[in-house]
């Protein structure tokens, strides 16, 4: 993918062959359709040797917060990877895409043997006691951006996500 990365930012997408994406959603998070299988499917006629599914998950700090995936309904994402039929050329990887939060180390550890890896997306944060959505970002002081960062970066530094 780097080695295309200046015809890519130049808008030149012929002749690139993509090989994997490791970010892909379904039906489960509310802005995507397909099922695993579906993704497997199309990713498969399309030349892909490896996908990533990696639903979105909320930890216990955006439970009553989040439409997506939490601890409880995990086990029904998990089993679409049990009915899905592929050929022996691509290579099917489960995951997650989920923020970070310090208080929410006992999750990561509770989920990560059932997956292959976790996505760190981090779209909530908190800023001066508050939870804060990204999309909405207006920050109020360069302190507020620091402190995204700052989150940010502990996530990476937890050892729990393989992709930013």
């Amino acid at each position: 993918m780097f080695d295309n990365f200046e015809k890519i930012v130049q808008g030149k997408y012929d002749n690139i062959q993509i090989d994997y994406n490791l970010h892909t959603h379904n039906y489960l998070c509310g802005h995507a359709t397909g099922t695993v299988s579906d993704y497997v499917k199309e990713a498969e006629k399309n030349g892909l040797k490896l996908i990533g599914i990696s639903d979105h998950f909320a930890p216990k700090t955006l439970e009553n917060t989040s439409p997506y995936i939490n601890k409880n309904t995990l086990d029904g994402y998990l089993s679409q990877f049990d009915e899905i039929e592929h050929g022996d050329g691509i290579v099917v990887k489960k995951a997650l895409e989920s923020e970070y939060f310090a208080n929410d180390a006992h999750v990561y550890e509770s989920i990560l043997h059932k997956l292959d890896y976790l996505v760190l997306g981090q779209h909530y944060y908190f800023y001066d006691n508050r939870l804060k959505f990204v999309f909405f970002l207006e920050p109020e002081s360069e302190e507020e951006v620091f402190s995204y960062y700052d989150q940010l970066l502990a996530g990476i530094r937890s050892g729990y996500f393989k992709v930013l």
